[in-house]
């Protein structure tokens, strides 16, 4: 994760490798305040190691603005998809957290339903040519 090395980093500009290098581990997660390389805005990233469906969220001091939702497929990571997933997901979430993920299919925008959240399909400009944006249900 710390260094900016890992093969997922290949290709980063020198900008967004900042935020790996900035890394550092403290009280069990990696965190680094950062900003952003295109807005300029201040954010914290936080990294949690371990299996995030048996994490109990709640007893984290996480306040969350946005998720970037990267598991493995449905197929292959079906829990990471699943309405009890979400829905712990907002017991960290901010009123006005983002959630972004490029799986379009139908199972997840079920769960996202059932577990109070709203979305959209996007277009993005690369390989996949949709991606979901939600918001919670109770949010503007």
């Amino acid at each position: 994760i710390k260094g900016g090395n890992a093969q997922w980093h290949a290709g980063w500009a020198p900008s967004w490798l900042a935020g790996p290098r900035a890394l550092d581990f403290v009280d069990g997660m990696y965190t680094a305040k950062l900003l952003h390389p295109r807005s300029g805005c201040r954010f914290s990233w936080e990294v949690l190691i371990g299996n995030a469906e048996k994490m109990d969220l709640k007893g984290t001091s996480l306040a969350v603005d946005f998720v970037w939702q990267d598991p493995f497929t449905p197929e292959l990571n079906p829990g990471m998809w699943s309405k009890e997933w979400f829905t712990k997901l907002l017991d960290v979430s901010s009123p006005d957290t983002t959630l972004v993920t490029y799986s379009v299919a139908r199972a997840v925008k079920n769960a996202l339903d059932e577990a109070g959240w709203r979305h959209e399909r996007f277009e993005t400009p690369g390989r996949k040519r949709h991606w979901l944006k939600a918001k919670l249900k109770n949010s503007t």
